[in-house]
């Protein structure tokens, strides 16, 4: 079964949506495919279109280019509303694995240190002659519409045929990136965190609010009424705390007063 992250992705447009399905009919079991991941680094932000882990091989980022797309011999060319707008696929491809590769290397569940890694250029909409070149770009790094039915075996033999000498990427080196890519350190739900955040919200007490606790700080006894929602209970967990906060156990006469008054409603 090929792992996907996400499960179902909100993909941009019908570029990308060919290119999803196309990974999807012909990876591998054990393969996976991640679709608009993001990465920061110190210089920016990217987003990567997919990232296709193959056991084997090694790992591919694909940037999506859709639409009317051309090379004058100098620049990219996208054709969009406004009219042709200079774009950069394969730079934005490049830099975007650079940053990915030095996270996941970065990362200490990775244990495979540098394996093969690759960025390919994806236009899914345009034919490329066979005899293009650039200095930045070959032609066996472009997938357009006339390969999608062979977009996998195309990413093959890109990370095969490396002349680096580096590993392929075992089967457990895509369960690795697969939970490095799932992040680490993230909080989970913390007791002390709500505490917090009902303490503060008790400092947010109304100007009234405060000024009936006042009001009752030497009595040691006092029944609170109000509507359902009016704040009966509240009232009764800030005298709480406040008495907890002088000092005052809670076998203090007070503070029976208080939990009995939440417990009764």
């Amino acid at each position: 079964m090929v792992i996907r992250i996400p499960e179902n992705p909100r993909l941009v447009n019908g570029s990308e949506e060919s290119v999803w399905n196309a990974l999807l009919g012909q990876l591998g079991d054990g393969d996976l495919v991640v679709a608009n991941q993001r990465v920061t680094d110190r210089l920016k932000d990217h987003e990567i279109d997919f990232v296709v882990a193959l056991e084997g091989y090694g790992i591919v980022c694909l940037e999506v280019k859709g639409g009317q797309i051309w090379h004058d011999g100098t620049d990219w060319y996208q054709q969009q509303r406004k009219g042709p707008a200079v774009i950069n696929p394969v730079r934005q491809a490049r830099d975007a694995l650079y940053a990915l590769r030095s996270y996941v290397e970065a990362d200490p569940r990775w244990s495979h240190g540098r394996l093969r890694w690759d960025h390919v250029v994806v236009l899914p909409n345009v034919e490329i002659a066979d005899d293009f070149a650039l200095p930045e770009c070959p032609r066996w790094k472009v997938i357009d519409r006339s390969n999608l039915d062979e977009v996998v075996s195309r990413l093959q033999k890109v990370l095969s045929g490396q002349q680096l000498d580096r590993p392929a990427l075992p089967a457990d080196g895509v369960d690795q990136l697969t939970t490095v890519l799932s992040g680490r350190g993230l909080p989970h739900r913390d007791v002390v965190a709500r505490a917090i955040a009902n303490e503060d919200a008790a400092d947010a007490l109304t100007a009234q609010q405060s000024v009936i606790l006042d009001a009752i700080r030497l009595l040691h006894r006092v029944e609170v009424r109000g509507g359902a929602g009016s704040g009966k209970t509240f009232l009764a967990v800030e005298k709480a705390r406040r008495l907890a906060k002088q000092g005052q156990g809670w076998h203090s006469s007070v503070t029976r007063m208080v939990w009995r008054r939440i417990s009764s409603g």
